[in-house]
């Protein structure tokens, strides 16, 4: 008898370790995936926004699909789980959710959703953790009155659009949307010339201290016209951020020579569409080679 209460007695102790173990390590488990996880969509040294990219063509009236979403950059600090939701602005909207495995940089796909309403360049805000960042999507418009769109989820080209910028260094590529222009009626040295320029912003640039591309011409006669104009007398080429120029081309700085060919321009919309190549001059002083520089603005 005192054997089979001692072994019932061990056998109740033993389960009830077994029960006590699984519980904890249950609530181990839950503990992982109940976690917030903790970083920043920016970067820990300069405080810029990390990279975000859009994929895909958005067009009003047209639902948003699989190849609709956002690639975005974030970096890690505590692991767990994160929800991110851009908010619906103009029909549609971003979303994600999961769980941090690694920390660092880490690259998260927020899915679209919705139906955009208005074919206009639609503006996103979005938070993780303490930060905030923004990004913007060019919606098309889809009554055959645009000018195409992308059919393969990743478009590299210049955006079909009425404000749309990109260039390559060698080593990067660099797109984005155009923020503002302006003409000016002017004159040098008696004769007449009407300046252009474009200003713009890479995705997820949220104010004036963030990355800018501009791009200057100046037409002689005061009529813009296409045709070859370079950095060393009636063009500029540059990218700025709050530290300075990161490159650099116009008439300060010699030996180097960015090329812009205006390729189209009409005076009834004011769209002007063009390319530029050439060298250009780095923060350091050293030397940066620019190709595929296409631009399409409207110039107001």
């Amino acid at each position: 008898m005192n054997r089979i209460i001692t072994f019932f007695l061990l056998s109740c102790i033993g389960t009830a370790l077994i029960v006590s173990c699984q519980k904890e390590y249950s609530l181990e488990l839950n503990k992982v995936v109940v976690d917030t996880a903790k970083g920043s969509l920016k970067d820990s040294v300069t405080g810029n926004c990390l990279p975000s990219v859009v994929h895909g063509t958005y067009y009003n009236g047209v639902a948003t699909s699989d190849t609709n979403y956002l690639e975005l950059t974030v970096n890690v600090t505590a692991l767990g789980a994160y929800q991110i939701n851009t908010g619906v602005q103009n029909g549609f909207s971003f979303s994600d959710s999961g769980s941090f495995t690694k920390l660092g940089y880490d690259t998260i796909r927020l899915k679209a959703s919705g139906t955009p309403t208005l074919h206009v360049v639609t503006d996103f805000t979005i938070s993780f953790d303490s930060s905030v960042c923004s990004f913007s999507v060019n919606v098309k418009d889809s009554t055959g009155t645009g000018l195409g769109g992308n059919t393969g989820g990743n478009d590299t080209s210049v955006n079909k659009s009425d404000s749309a910028w990109q260039f390559s260094d060698g080593t990067n590529f660099f797109h984005g949307s155009v923020d503002s222009t302006s003409i000016i009626d002017t004159t040098i040295n008696g004769q007449a010339y009407k300046a252009v320029t474009i200003d713009g912003r890479l995705p997820g640039s949220a104010n004036a201290s963030d990355t800018i591309f501009y791009l200057g011409i100046a037409f002689p006669g005061g009529t813009i016209t296409t045709g070859t104009y370079v950095s060393t007398s009636l063009a500029q080429f540059g990218m700025v951020d709050a530290a300075g120029n990161i490159y650099q081309a116009d008439l300060t700085t010699t030996g180097y020579l960015i090329t812009v060919i205006v390729t189209a321009y009409d005076a009834g919309t004011g769209i002007m569409e063009g390319t530029f190549t050439g060298t250009a001059k780095t923060a350091s002083g050293g030397t940066v080679t620019i190709s595929g520089g296409k631009f399409k603005a409207k110039i107001t």
